[in-house]
């Protein structure tokens, strides 16, 4: 099986959308993009990005950073140093109120709809399928 095929176990409506992600995959294929559709076993991985140097310098640099400041962690705990246990516990004190902030915002400012309970419109019986003999 190529990776444009859709297997047979995969019900209609899930079909319908796989052979619309294709069209787009296929479409941004054509544009340049580095998105790829590429197939694992029988069905087939949508969004597979592929990774380019610059990811993975970014990526070392972050694991570098997280070193450094792991190691001036421990070190201002081995110096048992007042500020570095309080500058992290600060940190995320703060952020744990700006989240708490940020939901009670949005609670707050959030635009509902009034539900309106209406009565439902008296249908005609649906007489079937129109067979014509």
């Amino acid at each position: 099986m190529s990776c444009g095929e859709i297997p047979e176990q995969i019900t209609p409506a899930h079909r319908l959308t796989l052979a619309r992600i294709d069209i787009r995959v296929e479409r941004a294929n054509t544009l340049g993009s580095p998105l790829r559709l590429r197939g694992v076993g029988s069905l087939p991985l949508i969004g597979a990005i592929e990774v380019n140097d610059s990811s993975r310098t970014q990526g070392g640099l972050i694991c570098i950073g997280v070193v450094v400041v792991g190691a001036w962690f421990l070190l201002g705990l081995l110096q048992q140093s007042y500020w570095a246990l309080a500058i992290p516990v600060a940190v995320l004190v703060f952020f744990a109120l700006g989240l708490c902030f940020w939901v009670g915002y949005t609670i707050a400012t959030i635009q509902v709809d009034p539900y309106q309970d209406s009565e439902p419109e008296a249908r005609e019986p649906d007489p079937g399928p129109n067979v014509d003999e």
